[in-house]
């Protein structure tokens, strides 16, 4: 297994930036549905925590429960482990960091009770899930992740930055995104 190293993730201050632009873009209606979610207090926190996870940082599914609680820092970021064709990052959680912080003396995986196929149920039960231009099906778990590339590009107008901040190895990647738009 290779060894984790911090200096390999993402800065701090470009992921700290990139979130305070996001918070004061306008919001679009999935991420105001998404919102209407984080905000619902008869929501399991869990859930809530795991679309928040999701929507706020591009996660993948296979990322997301594979946080640790050793992954999360005292500052509410946390290390997303590099996956597929991406690099270490930082993430941030802002509605659900109480519930997310409790877990940071934990050293396994914190949604290790949970799979893939809860994710998609939970999605498709909250009513996540959208048409991709380009795609026949309509995208459920990913869904979260192309409308955080979207946002992260509007905030910063940069593939570039936008590639850096999902963890992206290849501007390519970014733009496959970014040219495959969710349908309003």
């Amino acid at each position: 297994m290779k060894k984790f190293d911090i200096n390999s993730v993402t800065t701090p201050t470009l992921q700290s930036d990139i979130l305070l632009k996001l918070q004061s873009s306008p919001a679009d209606s999935l991420s105001a549905a998404v919102n209407s979610i984080l905000s619902n207090r008869m929501i399991p926190e869990v859930e809530r925590v795991m679309i928040e996870l999701i929507y706020r940082n591009g996660l993948r599914v296979s990322e997301l429960l594979r946080i640790r609680g050793t992954d999360i820092m005292q500052n509410g970021s946390f290390i997303i482990r590099a996956s597929k064709y991406s690099d270490n990052r930082i993430g941030f959680i802002v509605t659900g960091a109480q519930w997310f912080q409790s877990w940071r003396s934990y050293p396994g995986e914190i949604f290790r009770d949970y799979n893939r196929h809860f994710v998609y149920y939970l999605f498709k039960r909250r009513g996540i899930s959208a048409q991709i231009i380009g795609n026949q099906n309509k995208a459920v778990t990913h869904v979260l992740r192309h409308q955080a590339i979207e946002n992260i590009q509007k905030a910063t107008n940069d593939s570039a930055v936008t590639a850096q901040a999902i963890g992206h190895r290849s501007k390519r990647s970014t733009e496959h995104y970014l040219n495959h738009k969710i349908k309003k």
